[in-house]
Formats: C-alpha cells, structure tokens, sequence
C-alpha cells in the first residue's frame, strides 16, 4: 500500500473522490498531473489498492481529463523515443 499526501490536514476537505487504473500513469506522472490539473491551492491524497489508484480531492476535477492528460505525455514520449530509434539507425 502506498499513500502520497499533499497538504491535506482533514480528511473533511477531500470532497471529491475518484478512482484511475494504476496502468494509465506511473505514480511520478498521476502527481504530476493531478498538480497541474488542480492548482497549486488545492489538496489531494493518492493511495494505491490493487492496482487502483484512490485520489481524494479537495477541488473537483474530471478523471477523464485527468486520463487524457497522462495519455498525452505518454504519447509524446513514446514519440520521441521513436524519432531518436529512427535517427540512431540511420547514422
């Protein structure tokens, strides 16, 4: 089980709760993401259940834009993975 916690000293502020599949972002990119998406004022909780992750929020925000958010860099990383494959196997 693993918890990451930012800034939260009630459980009562979480009002939002939601939920996203452990193999849509590493635990680095979820924070990440979820601090880009809410802001610098709000407050999460992340933990990890059986290949869930369990977000408590303070602010709302939509788990599908969250999703598109971590599938877009993934995206663009694997992009530039095969750009510079291409490119070695040129030279």
């Amino acid at each position: 089980m693993s918890t990451e916690k930012f800034a939260s000293n009630n459980d009562n502020d979480m009002r939002e709760q939601r939920e996203l599949h452990t193999k849509y972002a590493s635990p680095r990119r979820l924070s990440q993401e979820l601090k880009d998406l809410l802001g610098g004022s709000a407050e999460f909780e992340v933990e990890m259940r059986h290949n869930i992750y369990n977000i408590k929020s303070s602010k709302p925000f939509n788990v599908e834009t969250l999703l598109n958010k971590c599938q877009e860099r993934h995206r663009m990383k694997s992009a530039r993975e095969n750009i510079q494959r291409v490119s070695e196997s040129l030279f």
